[in-house]
């Protein structure tokens, strides 16, 4: 399991948008937990917001899950990508799993300031 914690500077903005991408090609999902709500993250991505009041202080929880479905190596990733803040930025995991056909579990949370 990966699990970190980022920073994601948003200044005035009101909502941020999140896309999610799974390497290697090997299919993953992801569920965010905001404001109380539990979330699947489609393929296109998902906004946030606070019903137009300052994000600054909160906390988006992401768990992602990755399966293991190339044969040549174990190795998985993903990319989140957040935008609406003050710049588009990316956040890149990987982990290599111990058998084939495993699944890599990521715990990632970012918070706005």
């Amino acid at each position: 399991m990966v699990s970190d914690t980022q920073i994601y500077k948003v200044g005035d903005a009101t909502s941020v948008n999140l896309q999610v991408t799974y390497g290697d090609a090997q299919p993953g999902s992801t569920t965010t937990t905001w404001q109380g709500d539990v979330r699947s993250v489609p393929l296109g991505g998902r906004s946030y917001d606070k019903d137009g009041a300052s994000l600054v202080g909160s906390i988006l929880f992401c768990k992602a899950s990755v399966k293991d479905e190339r044969t040549d190596t174990n190795h998985t990733c993903v990319t989140y990508r957040l935008t609406g803040g003050l710049a588009p930025k990316e956040y890149y995991y990987e982990l290599t799993v111990p058998d084939q056909g495993a699944i890599a579990e990521y715990s990632i949370n970012f918070v706005f300031v």
